[in-house]
């Protein structure tokens, strides 16, 4: 018969105090030391909002998940998953992984969870828990950091990874469009996808201010230089093809319209747009 405790009341207040702690050490954690980050977003750190534990006790562990709750406090359930017989307790040891954890999610009434949780009885025998504090402080604490390098590592995958921007600029070779093209590079960094796109929009109307220059000449450039007047030179003068005017002719009408709207909203992929075209542009004239 496969084993369980005697102590299940004394393993039930020990986990309640244990997550007691455990939160508490993580919130400390956050605020202490990664305040600002939570500052600015709070989705990296979500056990600083009320959260719900709830603890599974089995035969040989105890497995928590951790969610966000619905109530405006934190709270703890506790479920029983115990075997009676070895036969029952081998086979659902032996289902697919995925198999076992949607059974234990059924159980504790969770659709999904944001953390898991194992902890195992005591390991000579069958005896009263001892709480020992500096446990769930540790690993709440653990946890938080954890978060806080999850944060860190997706806001690298935000990075801007388009295009190698110091071979676009070396190949340019223009200080003024350096500047502009960095500042639209760094405004996406920061998910200022509207000052990008405005930007990255000046550095095209330098793009097309060279080009009009270098292969027509000064007298070639039109009295207002905006976006469309310059690649209206280049098509009438056939350096521009058709296409590819009309590809920057509908850039320029989105970045109009979003620069004229109420919201003045532009998404990631608008911004990306922009940036791309600043590179097409340099690969297709430079």
């Amino acid at each position: 018969m496969p084993f369980k405790t005697r102590y299940l009341d004394e393993y039930k207040q020990y986990m309640t105090l244990y997550f007691h702690d455990f939160l508490q050490a993580y919130r400390d954690r956050v605020n202490n030391f990664y305040f600002e980050e939570y500052a600015k977003n709070p989705e990296a750190f979500p056990f600083m909002k009320p959260t719900l534990v709830v603890n599974i006790f089995r035969n040989a562990e105890i497995i928590s998940f951790l969610t966000l709750s619905n109530t405006a406090k934190d709270e703890i359930r506790q479920f029983e998953d115990f075997f009676e017989s070895d036969e029952d307790y081998d086979y659902v040891e032996h289902l697919p992984k995925h198999i076992q954890e949607k059974r234990l999610l059924k159980i504790a009434g969770l659709d999904t969870y944001i953390e898991k949780h194992i902890d195992w009885y005591s390991e000579v025998g069958d005896v009263p828990p001892h709480f020992n504090s500096k446990v769930p402080k540790y690993q709440g604490s653990q946890l938080a950091d954890k978060h806080y390098n999850s944060f860190l590592a997706t806001e690298k995958e935000k990075k801007l990874d388009l295009f190698d921007a110091e071979a676009v600029i070396t190949k340019v070779n223009n200080e003024e469009f350096q500047y502009e093209l960095e500042e639209a590079i760094r405004a996406y960094n920061f998910g200022l996808y509207l000052a990008c796109t405005a930007t990255a929009a000046v550095s095209i109307e330098t793009l097309l201010k060279i080009i009009v220059t270098s292969r027509l000449g000064e007298n070639f450039l039109p009295k207002k230089m905006y976006i469309i007047s310059l690649a209206e030179v280049l098509k009438n003068e056939n350096i521009m093809d058709d296409r590819f005017f009309h590809r920057i002719k509908s850039f320029n009408e989105l970045r109009r319209g979003a620069a004229h709207s109420k919201s003045g909203k532009v998404d990631k992929w608008d911004a990306e747009q922009a940036l791309l075209l600043v590179k097409l542009i340099v690969e297709t004239f430079f």
